[in-house]
């Protein structure tokens, strides 16, 4: 029965990964090759690439490691090298991806919100430099995130060379290798932390913007009311997805050397799977651009069809 449900798991994973990968490489293409033609990137293209490229990862990981739990669960424990290196590029696509939304939410706030205050005012005039010095920050916190996962590596590559035939738990023990991953999740939690205040204070914001628009309206219809209204259920829904991911990838990351049901395990990932296989839909939905040319592909497939 187990195994009936780990398949079901792996079946909607697949799905989730068809969605992230069609959702994320359209914004990738569209935004490459805008920048090509145009010859420049704006710094909300750039956070939106890097992003859609971090998740593309992202659902490859999870992907893999899904087919892994289903079909050869134990393969960690027999090539521990395998392990170290899905453990690097699981943590260097989720720091990408959590510092670019961290970045994301420091620019929209910084652009959409509306305080008084003359610190806020000065941050507000020098959003792109702020931006910027947040991104150069995330490469420097990413430089030692790496070196560290390439410590871990070097260290199982001496245990495997002095004796092949110890095992996991002996050679390096499974609760401290486990552990300094703890650690590295816990350190994603201050951009983490950074973009929940954030879009909390900008939904604040474009709430209370609303209601002034609205009583000054006296109850007319008005277009700006409208969409502050779309963009702050955006960043709702955002908010949702991205502490629900992080909550399933610190599930995932205890799990490892806490549990030993993989049906647990294998329905985080699904859990996991949701922020990188539907938010690159509702970044499409509330970007103009993007969604201009979504809806342009989709009249176009829509004609080919019909003339087959």
């Amino acid at each position: 029965m187990s195994n009936v449900i780990k398949y079901v798991f792996l079946i909607i994973e697949i799905s989730e990964f068809i969605t992230g990968i069609c959702g994320n490489g359209f914004i990738a293409l569209v935004l490459c090759a805008d920048s090509l033609k145009s010859k420049t990137i704006s710094l909300l293209d750039f956070i939106f690439t890097c992003l859609a490229i971090s998740r593309i990862g992202m659902v490859f990981i999870l992907l893999l490691d899904g087919i892994r739990i289903v079909f050869h669960p134990e393969i960690l424990d027999s090539h521990q090298v395998i392990e170290v290196t899905f453990d690097f590029f699981w943590n260097l696509s989720n720091s990408l991806a959590t510092w670019c939304a961290a970045c994301l939410s420091i620019f929209y706030f910084l652009k959409l919100s509306s305080f008084s205050h003359p610190f806020f005012l000065w941050l507000k005039w020098r959003r792109n430099r702020v931006v910027f010095t947040i991104m150069l920050g995330f490469c420097l916190s990413l430089f030692f995130n790496l070196l560290n996962i390439k410590f871990n590596t070097l260290r199982v590559s001496d245990h495997l060379e002095i004796e092949n035939n110890l095992t996991w738990e002996k050679c390096m023990p499974k609760t401290q290798y486990y552990s300094s991953q703890i650690l590295l999740h816990l350190g994603s939690l201050i951009p983490l932390a950074v973009s929940l205040i954030l879009f909390f204070l900008l939904i604040f914001s474009l709430w209370r913007h609303t209601r002034q628009m609205t009583h000054h309206a006296k109850g007319s219809k008005d277009l700006n009311t409208g969409v502050l209204v779309r963009t702050r259920n955006t960043l709702t829904s955002f908010i949702i997805l991205l502490v629900v991911h992080y909550l399933a990838t610190f599930m995932l990351t205890w799990f490892y050397f806490t549990l030993e049901n993989d049906v647990t395990f294998i329905a985080a990932q699904t859990v996991a799977f949701l922020y990188p296989a539907i938010h690159p839909f509702i970044l499409i939905l509330g970007s103009r651009k993007l969604r201009q040319i979504s809806v342009n592909l989709l009249r176009q497939i829509e004609s080919c069809v019909k003339r087959l």
